[in-house]
């Protein structure tokens, strides 16, 4: 069964329903209901941080989470290496069915890129890893990200990765109806490399998901959070760094990044693969897509919309099916304000950031020494780019300070082109006003001014007051 929604969107291309591949019994059903347990305790920085989110903001969502506790008690030891090679990518093609797995794995990804988006081998952000599961199909694998918190123990996926989805016929003759059910064992595995574990193994006790999904297999709900027990007595997010979550976000964005672990050929599941590019709107729906390759076990993986130092950033989607023929597609609808109900319902909070504030363009730079910022407002994580205008070739320093008393540092010291032109280019990783200056040996240009909000703003600046975000750490 899936939602009115879903069913017209993709009617015109198939006849009838077809059944997913994942059979479940009714005698394995783990029980449905909005989870109630307690909060678990924070320090000082965690409590504050949640009593801010809940006095200024209504969580949405609240009512639709489902989920259940899970037993992390030999969780880790059940993993052996040769379980988590032997694991299946969980996987969904465009209309939502279980694609059954490629056969064979190739020892390296040699996969060209495709379009404007890139992919290739590389090192994973410390937040970004690998998912296993168990299905009652057998071990399972998808891509998984953490999430800051006050409990600091989340990790974010998809809903397809946590549970199997809607009732459907089952039995002998598929006359009876059998519920979906929570998968089990899950086991996060951040930045796996080749059987590998730099930062721990975590297992989870806790996973939740939307009733859209669980009920209806809605694809507009397809994420999930997992809350996982320490390590050696440290908590996920203070070793690895938790994303900040970017939710009500247009489907075409910039710079986007995505990353998973795909499994079938030409990956081998073995190493974190990444495309990046722009992302836009799949046939016209409020889904997310971007050309990419990445295939089997990508499901889950984050959808970084901007990043503050290289390990977390603003995470606006998580990777939810893909295409089967064509030019190979990633589809993934983009978080909703109710994923800060999930978190609430999970037994944690986050810090709401705030809205994002429609940029506007900078003044226009005066003939002659000047510095301008090609907006004045913009992103956390997202380019922040200068123009600095001076004789051609000449010499300047552009100096930099964030706080009106506080001293002026050199940002860069460089020439100009030969067109009186010098641009650069750079990531705003914390938020606030910033000041810039250009100098000679002779003059000072005036001052502009550069505010960073605390949330990253969408390609669609129009649509900025509709999108906010949860903190990141680092």
């Amino acid at each position: 069964m899936r939602s009115a929604a879903w069913q017209g969107r993709f009617e015109a291309r198939r006849e009838g329903p077809v059944p997913r591949c994942v059979a479940v019994a009714a005698a394995m059903l783990l029980a449905l209901g909005a989870v109630a347990g307690a909060t678990t305790p924070a320090d000082a920085r965690d409590a504050g941080a949640a009593r801010a989110a809940r006095s200024d903001v209504t969580l949405p969502g609240v009512e639709d989470a489902v989920g259940t506790a899970l037993d992390a008690a030999g969780v880790a030891a059940y993993w052996t290496p040769a379980r988590q090679a032997a694991a299946t990518p969980l996987d969904l093609g465009p209309d939502g069915t279980v694609v059954a797995p490629a056969g064979g794995r190739q020892s390296t990804a040699t996969s060209a890129p495709t379009g404007r988006a890139r992919a290739g081998a590389l090192v994973a952000p410390r937040s970004v890893g690998k998912l296993f599961f168990t299905t009652p199909d057998g071990d399972a694998v998808c891509s998984a990200s953490a999430v800051n918190s006050s409990t600091r123990d989340l990790v974010i996926t998809a809903a397809h990765c946590v549970h199997g989805g809607g009732p459907r016929a089952c039995g002998l003759l598929g006359t009876s109806t059998c519920p979906g059910e929570y998968y089990s064992r899950f086991l996060f595995v951040p930045r796996y490399t080749e059987g590998r574990a730099p930062d721990g193994e975590w297992a989870a006790t806790r996973v939740l998901t939307f009733r859209q999904w669980t009920e209806n297999e809605n694809l507009d709900f397809d994420q999930a959070l997992l809350r996982v027990a320490p390590v050696g007595g440290r908590r996920l997010v203070d070793v690895v760094g938790g994303n900040g979550l970017a939710f009500g976000h247009p489907p075409r964005q910039n710079a986007v990044s995505i990353w998973g672990w795909p499994a079938e050929r030409p990956y081998d599941g073995e190493t974190v693969q990444r495309c990046t590019g722009v992302t836009r709107s799949y046939e016209g729906t409020a889904d997310a897509s971007m050309t990419c390759p990445l295939n089997g076990g990508a499901s889950g993986g984050p959808w970084f919309l901007s990043t503050i130092d290289g390990q977390v950033g603003f995470i606006f989607a998580v990777t939810s099916r893909r295409t089967l023929v064509g030019t190979p597609t990633l589809l993934a609808h983009p978080l909703p304000p109710a994923i800060l109900g999930l978190i609430e319902s999970i037994g944690s909070s986050a810090r709401r950031a705030g809205r994002a504030v429609a940029a506007e363009p900078s003044a226009r730079a005066r003939a002659g020494l000047a510095v301008r910022a090609r907006e004045a407002r913009v992103g956390r994580g997202q380019p922040l780019v200068l123009t600095v205008t001076a004789r051609p070739s000449q010499r300047v320093r552009v100096e930099v300070r964030t706080s009106s008393r506080g001293a002026w540092r050199t940002l860069a010291l460089s020439r100009v082109g030969r067109n009186g032109v010098l641009e650069l280019a750079s990531r705003a990783t914390l938020p606030g006003v910033r000041s810039y200056r250009v100098r000679t040996a002779s003059a000072t240009s005036r001052v502009t001014t550069v505010r960073v909000l605390a949330c990253p703003l969408p390609a669609e600046r129009a649509a900025a007051s509709r999108t906010g975000c949860t903190a990141p750490s680092r």
